[in-house]
């Protein structure tokens, strides 16, 4: 039963706790072989409500007026709340992966799977939940997993999925076309190119353009995109790391890829960008540095904190380090790359096949996720951003100025007298 909290939840005061990325989650699989799943029962009517607010679910129906006693679903802060008891439950425990109601265990062994089992098993009956029986799976070689098929061999997209998307009938309507085009962004790791291939579908939705022969084309090469989408190798510390990027005035590419003793053993992720109308009147060297700057961006999870190979074919980028009058724009891209460890290598143009071909064609890339979902990601902050952040904070304006960094915060007039109480209480030894 599901009641409408529409009223209620505009009159919410929203829970901020951060639900799980699908995509760290996966990120931290690493070299498995053995998994189970589990899968709670009507999960949210498993947490209690607070005796204050139950009296805030309720409803009328032909037998009388109730209210829940559990969480319902419909609430606005439903989620962030379960996510948090989730995480509270089994967040701490290694080879753990936990989105909502859904539990996956991974291990590289049996023995060490059994243990994480018996741990995970014993928390959650100390967290009184209880898991649905027919949708657990225990000690399997291959499972899945939010969508995705999960093995030693690495991820891949489960083919019911693949099967939906393919079969997915498509009419000369906005509605349909926005629906179809979120249904591939959810597995766009997985398709090389998909962006400039889904250019002319986009297009169409953005309204500036009649639905055609150029976006029955852009369906038709994504279904089968998806029908032969490769298997992606987990990312696993330690090993090498290699990212090739590449850019267009139209698009900008790049695919990070796993090495093993100096031999490629596969693809992590593909990724594939539209560029602006601004960024398309960029210098060539400009955006090539822009390619890197959005791969590293992208792929920031995987590479912050390891040594990694990055290769571009854009020679006179080999010595960006000595530029001696960087603009504002190139200064923050350089103290951006600052932030990670590369060693950064020539590749000819003719032997970047995947980059370029993920930054080349018109027709051809990965879907640019804020032209479809108007769901942002929260962009990195680099320590250069924060400084003059925090001097707008009259105690951290007060810190800086004692410790010597800051002379003249910028900080506002209502705040000026909180900032001067802040540095007179603060008094550091010399």
């Amino acid at each position: 039963m599901v009641v409408d909290c529409r009223r209620l939840n505009k009159s919410t005061i929203k829970d901020p706790f951060p639900m799980p990325r699908i995509d760290d989650l996966f990120a931290k699989i690493g070299d498995c072989t053995i998994f189970s799943t589990l899968d709670l029962h009507s999960g949210y009517h498993q947490i209690p409500m607070n005796h204050k607010s139950e009296k805030l679910t309720g409803f009328t129906t032909p037998f009388g007026h109730y209210h829940y006693k559990v969480m319902p679903f419909g609430l606005c802060n439903a989620p962030a709340t379960f996510s948090r008891y989730m995480q509270q439950s089994l967040g701490d425990i290694p080879n753990v992966y936990v989105y909502l109601d859904d539990v996956l265990i991974a291990s590289p062994s049996k023995e060490q799977h059994m243990n994480d089992l018996r741990i995970v098993l014993q928390r959650i009956k100390d967290a009184k939940l209880v898991c649905k029986k027919k949708k657990c799976h225990f000690l399997q070689d291959t499972v899945e997993f939010l969508g995705h098929t999960i093995s030693a061999k690495g991820i891949s997209i489960i083919e019911e999925k693949t099967k939906a998307i393919k079969e997915y009938p498509m009419t000369n309507s906005i509605k349909t076309a926005q629906s179809f085009l979120r249904m591939v962004n959810y597995y766009r790791s997985f398709i090389q190119n998909c962006s400039a291939i889904s250019k002319p579908i986009i297009q169409y939705i953005s309204k500036k353009c009649e639905w055609g022969e150029k976006q029955t084309n852009a369906v038709k090469e994504l279904k089968n995109l998806l029908s032969s989408a490769p298997v992606l190798v987990p990312f696993v510390p330690g090993n090498t790391y290699r990212l090739t990027t590449d850019a267009s005035i139209v698009f900008i590419g790049g695919v990070l890829e796993r090495m093993v003793n100096d031999k490629l053993k596969g693809v992590v992720g593909y990724y594939s960008k539209t560029v602006s109308d601004t960024q398309s009147g960029y210098a060539a060297g400009e955006l090539e540095l822009l390619a890197i700057i959005s791969n590293l961006n992208h792929f920031r999870y995987y590479l912050h904190g390891h040594k990694f190979i990055l290769r571009t074919d854009h020679i006179s980028l080999l010595s960006y380090h000595s530029l001696k009058e960087p603009s504002k724009r190139d200064a923050r891209w350089l103290d951006f790359l600052g932030e990670f460890d590369f060693k950064l290598e020539y590749i000819k143009g003719g032997n970047n096949v995947v980059a370029d071909a993920l930054s080349r064609p018109a027709e051809i890339n990965v879907i640019n996720q804020q032209d479809v979902c108007p769901i942002s990601q929260l962009e990195s902050i680099t320590p250069t951003e924060w400084l003059p952040e925090l001097s707008k904070d009259p105690w951290s304006a007060a810190v800086l100025v004692r410790l010597g960094i800051i002379v003249d915060p910028d900080i506002s007039d209502e705040n000026r007298t909180l900032f001067q109480k802040y540095l007179k209480k603060f008094k550091f030894a010399k």
